[in-house]
């Protein structure tokens, strides 16, 4: 009598498999999406806070003998020399990542700008900016300027 053997995969065992394949992928790629977003926001956050270091520390030096500040517009922000961006000679645009976006301006002057004063470096406008994805706006950065020039940014969730 002749012994049947089964060498091969079954149909059943083959689509299990393949279905447990894709689950594990969809798990992956939605961890992958979060961590983008975990690290774009980060990194993006610490820009923004080294571009207010920056105004912050052009100020103290008196370089070019102006107040230094910096404006937030919802894709952009903007280093300034003066009392303002728009008639700042001496400016630089940074613009952000298409999927990033400025909300919550907070400031304690009418505007979307911070400035620090000349020489001491106090913030003349401060308060709080939140810095969120455009889709997915569960978390976000708020970053923090107190009236004494401190700066900090913080983790939001929602």
């Amino acid at each position: 009598m002749l012994k049947k053997s089964s060498a091969a995969f079954s149909l059943l065992e083959t689509l299990l498999v393949l279905a447990l394949i894709i689950v594990l992928f969809g798990l992956g790629i939605f961890a992958y999406r979060n961590f983008y977003q975990s690290a774009t926001l980060d990194s993006t956050a610490q820009e923004v806070v080294s571009a207010l270091r920056e105004a912050q520390q052009n100020a103290m030096s008196g370089k070019d003998d102006a107040s230094w500040g910096v404006q937030f517009l919802a894709d952009r922000y903007t280093l300034f020399a003066g009392s303002d961006a728009a008639s700042s000679t001496n400016k630089r645009a940074v613009l952000l990542d298409q999927a990033m976006t400025f909300t919550a301006l907070n400031f304690s002057q009418a505007g979307d700008s911070i400035s620090f004063q000349k020489l001491t470096g106090d913030a003349l406008s401060y308060g709080s900016l939140k810095l969120v994805f455009r889709e997915a706006q569960d978390s976000s950065q708020v970053i923090s300027i107190s009236r004494a020039g401190a700066i900090q940014a913080n983790i939001a969730t929602q």
